[in-house]
């Protein structure tokens, strides 16, 4: 069995309190291939960072690969508007009847994106070495991505 293969979590967001998935009728995004968005996760993170001091304005975007949902940032100086997307073409949208379409959810700064793109991988990567010790080792260019934004946050104080 492939390690990838034991993670079929339901992931949501919560932004200032608030599931930034209820205005679509849902409580989060079910059955998102994780592991392989996570690694996307990180490589668009390190990208944001690379970019946040030489280019004002932006825009980065975070699939939950194997859905029909993903996350559209819009980068202005250290802040990051948050859309949240849904398109049918790309995955299931469970109950979600119209689409495409996008909502803004809310703001964070890139620092606390960062933070919470680094917990998110600390924690599946835990995980992943806790139920699959040995396909952990396949994992190791993960665990140095998550460590560079580690170190980012650590120099960003």
């Amino acid at each position: 069995m492939n390690g990838y293969d034991i993670f079929e979590p339901t992931v949501s967001l919560e932004l200032e309190g608030k599931n930034a998935f209820e205005p679509f009728g849902i409580s989060g995004v079910e059955h998102p291939v994780i592991m392989h968005s996570l690694e996307n996760f990180l490589r668009e993170t390190l990208g944001l960072i690379q970019k946040v001091s030489s280019q004002p304005i932006g825009e980065h975007r975070y699939w939950l690969l194997g859905t029909g949902f993903g996350f559209r940032l819009v980068r202005m100086g250290n802040n990051l508007d948050i859309h949240v997307e849904v398109d049918g073409h790309w995955g299931p949208v469970q109950t979600v009847t119209n689409w495409p379409q996008s909502k803004e959810v809310g703001r964070v700064t890139v620092r606390e994106w960062v933070q919470g793109i680094v917990t998110l991988a600390s924690e599946l990567l835990a995980l992943f070495r806790r139920l699959s010790p040995g396909g952990y080792s396949s994992l190791k260019d993960l665990e140095s991505e998550t460590q560079t934004l580690r170190d980012w946050l650590d120099s960003y104080d």
